[in-house]
């Protein structure tokens, strides 16, 4: 690296360095990026075969089931603080989408980090004039003809659980973008 005496050169000095930090940063980055792949390839599968199940309230428990022991573990927050590098950004909208779709006391998803999710542990609802409530209580009404709207509401928060399993796609999607981005550093 040749310094200059000028100001100008004293610029191009630092964004030299700057640069030389940002691609050691992103091969670090790449690295322990790298290191999770293999669980990463077998969180996208758990998403697969839980969006492909004919039951999609089975399929939200077994969604929520895959991506709740990776938003407890946080195994996605590899990044360091400030990290603008294109990977750190996809790493970064993975870990959001999978933020999302986890554990919340007033969500779909009400357990506690570490436990189970079970049909118990489920809430749907809050739709067409529905009340929120668990799995196991609408499975309880899978038979009624109607709800309080035109169609059953067994049928309304099957359709709810199918939306929602949609984010699997777009988790899946950011796992493979990220697994390019991983390829393309090395």
């Amino acid at each position: 690296m040749h310094l200059h005496t000028t100001p100008r050169g004293g610029v191009r000095m630092l964004q030299s360095i700057k640069n030389l930090f940002s691609r050691a940063a992103v091969n670090v980055l790449g690295s322990r990026v790298q290191k999770i792949l293999p669980e990463l390839r077998v969180l996208k599968q758990d998403i697969a075969s839980a969006m492909s199940m004919r039951d999609p309230l089975s399929g939200l428990v077994a969604f929520f089931n895959a991506v709740s022991s990776w938003h407890d573990d946080r195994k996605l927050d590899l990044a360091n603080y400030g990290d603008e590098s294109p990977l750190a950004k996809k790493l970064s909208r993975l870990s959001s989408l999978i933020s999302q779709s986890g554990r919340h006391e007033f969500g779909m998803n009400r357990t506690k980090p570490g436990q189970v999710v079970t049909d118990d542990d489920v809430w749907l609802g809050n739709i067409d004039g529905l009340f929120t409530k668990t799995i196991s209580f609408w499975r309880t009404r899978k038979g009624e003809p109607k709800g309080l709207g035109i169609r059953p509401a067994y049928e309304v928060v099957c359709d709810q659980a199918r939306w929602f399993l949609q984010n699997g796609t777009l988790i899946i999607d950011a796992i493979d973008d990220l697994e390019r981005s991983v390829a393309n550093c090395n």
